[in-house]
């Protein structure tokens, strides 16, 4: 498995950077997305789509994998 994780910053769409000033682009053999953390709320968004909240509160949404996947980054665990 092939793991991506590259960091953008869009000075058009400066809405949507983390607290760290970026947007995150996360990319393996399963998934491909962008992401940020901005005040402790994970935000993503899938091609084609628009940008979502993660909520661990409500596990519904999300395989296993993709939830475990959401937390590692919303707690920093991905660098």
């Amino acid at each position: 498995m092939v793991t991506w994780m590259i960091d953008y910053v869009f000075d058009n769409d400066l809405a949507h950077t983390g607290d760290d000033g970026y947007v995150h682009h996360y990319e393996s053999d399963d998934d491909q997305f962008w992401w940020y953390v901005k005040d402790g709320q994970l935000s993503f968004q899938i091609d084609g789509t628009d940008w979502q909240d993660f909520s661990p509160k409500d596990r519904r949404p999300y395989t296993d994998r993709e939830y475990n996947l959401f937390m590692s980054l919303l707690m920093g665990q991905w660098s």
